[in-house]
């Protein structure tokens, strides 16, 4: 939620996403309220992806295996960058499995002026090379150069209590001496959730190796390369979303000879395919849609789906990835195919995520025929699209209609749990969306609830739970909802892992999760369920600000940013 008490609006932020709505955690029908205050959505919408989401589009787990560990792929090789340690060749004898496996993932086709320059044997022929700068400074707030200035909860929570003995006594920031250049150290920054340190890091990292300014002398590869994906994500995540366009702007549209391994033989022998990470290409096709700038995002989003389609006709044809030779071994065509048709997917997700939040329904059903057929084997799967599908003519007030796919979701379906409490949770759940769709907040109200005593993290249904407290005018209701959430939050109590239907596809081998798993999240806090109880207490008084601070004094006991520092609607001084 965002407010604006001046004119007597409320809006409730809450970009669509694909997985958020398959989640249950979209935003339903939003009447008028009884006091005239119109809830909109903000075009201004922040994302709340979790950052892995990024780095789990590649064949490993570890988004970092390339970063962190010397025996990777890639060797050591000298560097006048002492910081950079990481920044090798392949040796010329590979496993031919663990090649392959680069193959496939390293793929991509490149422009016709840059594959004319691939294949040039002249050095004059070769394109000039495009070196990514780092635009911004080495993030620091306050400017104090002690661990705290990485650190916002801290220095929000100093700037609102000017007890900074009490705040070091319950805030510890990662030391800056114990942050050294290594992937390593990031890769902990991120697991833990210091967003704002890992940032920093990122950028002496990449200054070290000679990415600070145009002078210096820089090589993009595959380790800093990772780096750049590591350092981007962030910045979505920590919305510095102009920093990030800025610097992508250095990238040339992610295409440049030298972003390819053919480009240097010698230093990548046996290697082909881009050296940029299919995820960077990925943030940059979304970013814009973060600037309210849809459209452009679209276009970007289609042109990957686009090389995407021609890879997977190379490969149904019986040749590789990029058309060139042919590729006689099945298991190999196969095993790339099931990789690209997993990133399809992913890309696919962003279009629906887009289309759902600019309301166009009618694009938003296309995406999900679309996304249907790429799991046609799978019935759990289908029963989840089913279940979004009911969520979608919901929106444009069909109830008939989502009531027949909501019964669809459920029909048939086999849950892990033998007291059948997963379906007892999904049945009330969706009962109360349907409920709202009729304006029967108090019926709603009474199901949410429901939902909350069977899970007491389930975010969506104590943020939608809050929103139907406020539609009949018990404010402190929707207020005590929230604050009974961040509670749970802090208390770690035990997450029931009951709204996630999780499948691998026999054929496939692709590994999706159509639920919300609460698992995934840093407790069950949430950057909307935060801003929300924020708003809240704008309308509720005028010590909103007191609220507020006693709210970032419970959460700045937790271990890195739970959530965006924005969320507390604190002006940061």
């Amino acid at each position: 939620m965002n407010t604006n008490c001046r004119q007597g609006k409320v809006e409730v932020i809450g970009k669509y996403t694909y997985h958020s709505l398959l989640s249950e955690s979209s935003r339903n029908v939003y009447p008028q309220l009884s006091n005239g205050q119109k809830v909109e959505k903000d075009s201004q919408a922040q994302s709340h992806s979790i950052l892995s989401n990024y780095f789990t589009e590649e064949i490993t787990d570890d988004p970092f295996g390339s970063v962190c560990d010397s025996s990777a792929n890639e060797s050591t090789e000298s560097t006048d960058n002492p910081g950079i340690s990481n920044c090798a060749q392949l040796e010329p004898k590979q496993d031919v499995t663990s090649l392959n496996r680069l193959r496939q993932r390293d793929a991509w086709l490149p422009s016709e002026s840059t594959q004319k320059a691939l294949l040039s044997p002249s050095p004059k022929n070769k394109l000039v090379e495009i070196k990514p700068i780092l635009m911004g400074n080495d993030y620091e707030i306050g400017g104090s150069g002690s661990d705290s200035a990485f650190d916002p909860f801290y220095y929000l929570l100093a700037q609102y209590t000017s007890d900074e003995p009490n705040v070091n006594a319950i805030r510890r920031a990662p030391s800056i001496e114990l942050r050294s250049q290594s992937g390593d150290d990031l890769k902990k920054l991120i697991n833990n959730g210091w967003y704002t340190c890992a940032l920093n890091l990122t950028y002496r990292i990449l200054s070290a190796a000679g990415f600070k300014n145009e002078e210096t002398e820089a090589i993009l590869s595959p380790y800093t390369a990772q780096i750049w994906l590591s350092r981007l994500a962030l910045l979505v995540r920590t919305q510095n979303y102009e920093l990030a366009e800025h610097e992508f702007a250095t990238f040339n549209n992610m295409e440049a000879p030298n972003f390819y391994f053919e480009y240097s033989p010698q230093r990548y022998p046996e290697r082909a395919g881009s050296i940029i990470p299919f995820s960077l290409r990925l943030i940059h096709a979304e970013l814009p849609s973060h600037l309210n700038r849809t459209n452009e995002a679209l276009d970007r989003l289609y042109y990957l789906l686009a090389i995407i389609g021609r890879i997977q006709s190379n490969l149904e044809k019986g040749f590789r990835e990029d058309g060139s030779i042919s590729e006689p071994d099945l298991v190999y065509r196969q095993a790339s195919l099931n990789l690209w048709t997993a990133r399809k997917i992913r890309v696919l997700s962003s279009c629906l995520s887009i289309f759902l939040h600019k309301l166009d329904y009618q694009s938003a059903l296309n995406i999900v025929r679309q996304l249907t057929h790429l799991c046609s084997d799978d019935q759990v799967v289908l029963r989840g699209f089913c279940s979004l599908l009911g969520r979608v003519h919901l929106q444009f007030g069909d109830l008939q209609t989502a009531k027949a796919f909501f019964d669809r979701s459920l029909s048939n379906a086999e849950f892990p749990l033998d007291d059948k409490l997963q379906l007892l949770i999904l049945q009330n759940f969706q009962n109360a969306l349907l409920s709202i769709g009729k304006g029967e907040y108090e019926e709603a109200k009474k199901l949410f609830e429901t939902v909350l005593q069977l899970d007491p993290t389930n975010v969506a249904a104590a943020n939608n739970l809050a929103i139907c407290s406020l539609y009949v005018g018990r404010l402190s209701e929707s207020i005590e909802a929230l604050e009974d959430l961040t509670t749970t939050g802090l208390t770690s109590q035990p997450i029931n892992n009951l709204d996630v239907l999780t499948t691998a596809s026999k054929n496939t081998g692709l590994f999706t999760s159509f639920m919300f798993n609460t698992r995934c999240r840093r407790f069950c806090l949430h950057d909307v369920m935060v801003s929300n109880l924020a708003v809240l207490y704008e309308v509720e008084s005028d010590l909103a600000t007191l609220k507020k601070v006693s709210l970032l004094k419970k959460l700045v006991a937790i271990s890195g940013e739970p959530v965006h520092i924005s969320s507390f609607k604190l002006s940061m001084k």
